[in-house]
């Protein structure tokens, strides 16, 4: 801004995911409670920091639809599939996997092992594909899709609510911490470029 610049700011809040779920279930609360609770700590820091306020705060639970019909997209060009009531998004097909993080096949592996990237899972293809929908369990939310009732993947939901408030031409900045540079920032430039065709940030 201070060089003219107009600046919309997005910063997407992931209230559907396993981490959520799991503390949520050992606290005994609801997992929307608890995601209110923390963003409101989270929003308390930042005004101490002084941040300037974001354009907006999309939540993974208010893009449901967008995220279905992406994954529609990412699917109908030909890069995922259904397996094992879930559907994945195939690595193979998307040949500069792995461009982001420079790690090799190897790497990204442990690190998916260690980081909830299911590896071993007998349904997918290949130990990295990585999951768009999936199942739900039984204390958590679900939402109906042609693939079957259940819930986004992590990195999807990302996807979705960028794309939907910054439009497919390239995101100028993408943020995040060093942590989410593998799987997290490498999965979302193969799903968000498998399905506009147009690079991602």
């Amino acid at each position: 801004r201070s060089k003219g610049h107009t600046v919309k700011c997005v910063r997407n809040v992931t209230d559907v995911d396993d981490p959520l779920f799991a503390k949520a279930r050992e606290l005994g609360v609801h997992y929307l409670d608890l995601a209110a609770e923390e963003l409101q700590k989270f929003d308390n820091d930042m005004a101490v920091l002084g941040q300037l306020p974001c354009y907006s705060e999309p939540r993974a639970t208010s893009a449901i639809p967008d995220i279905r019909g992406f994954i529609g997209t990412v699917i109908e060009r030909g890069f995922a599939y259904e397996a094992g009531g879930s559907v994945y998004f195939d690595v193979s097909k998307f040949p500069s996997f792995g461009s982001v993080s420079h790690y090799s096949r190897e790497q990204m592996i442990e690190f998916a092992r260690e980081r909830g990237g299911d590896v071993d899972n007998p349904a997918k293809r290949h130990p990295l594909d990585f999951v768009l929908w999936q199942p739900s369990a039984d204390d958590e939310p679900s939402w109906e899709t042609m693939w079957g009732p259940g819930r986004p993947g992590w990195h999807i939901e990302c996807s979705a609510m960028a794309l939907r408030l910054l439009g497919e031409a390239p995101i100028d900045i993408h943020a995040g911490g060093i942590d989410l540079i593998f799987p997290h920032h490498e999965n979302e430039i193969a799903q968000s470029e498998g399905a506009t065709k147009a690079p991602f940030a």
